[in-house]
């Protein structure tokens, strides 16, 4: 009889862990499924709200209510990068579209080093990310060394680099496999197919 109440404790002890260790993983797959969900919905969120602004933006007249919005957004943005909802090979891809549109500082220059080729000088000249604190500071480039090979034109290792220290700059760290990952275009349009 004992050998019985000995045996029936311990399958129903088996039985209990085994649905514990089921429960835990089903917890973290539902967790991880959720996360992988809500990171799409705000990836999907932010390239509409891009699709229906960038046509506004190309238009011949320069609207200062859209450049806002699309400032608006690239802060959501770098928001969303903070706190890891963007997948790091996405935000390579962003940063690189971004920087196209907004400018880039340097240490001891009040001037944009891409000031010449931005579309929208606006930005700078009528001081339009004076209320957004997490763009000025991602777009400003304190390292010295890069801040002496910054000059304009941003392409190949520089255009890496400067990606890499904005996202320094926002607490992320892009790895040379993110870079890897990305689908960036050249000056001229291709797709740069190694990103080393």
């Amino acid at each position: 009889m004992d050998g019985t109440i000995l045996t029936i404790t311990t399958i129903t002890s088996n039985v209990v862990t085994t649905l514990g260790l089921v429960g835990v993983a089903a917890f973290f797959y539902s967790k991880r499924r959720n996360l992988i969900q809500f990171q799409f919905s705000v990836m999907l969120s932010c390239v509409e709200r891009f699709q229906k602004l960038f046509p506004e933006l190309l238009g011949k007249e320069k609207d200062i209510w859209r450049i806002r919005e699309y400032i608006d957004l690239a802060n959501e943005e770098l928001f969303y990068f903070q706190r890891g909802y963007i997948p790091k090979e996405v935000i390579v891809e962003w940063l690189d579209g971004m920087l196209l549109y907004l400018p880039v500082y340097v240490l001891g220059s009040a001037l944009p080093v891409n000031y010449e080729l931005l579309p929208y000088p606006e930005i700078h000249d009528q001081k339009l990310l004076a209320g957004y604190p997490r763009l000025k500071k991602a777009f400003k480039i304190e390292s010295a060394l890069l801040s002496k090979e910054l000059g304009g034109k941003l392409t190949g290792e520089l255009k890496r680099k400067v990606i890499k220290e904005i996202a320094k700059n926002l607490g992320v760290i892009l790895s040379d496999k993110h870079f890897k990952e990305a689908m960036i275009l050249d000056e001229v349009g291709n797709l740069n197919s190694r990103q080393n």
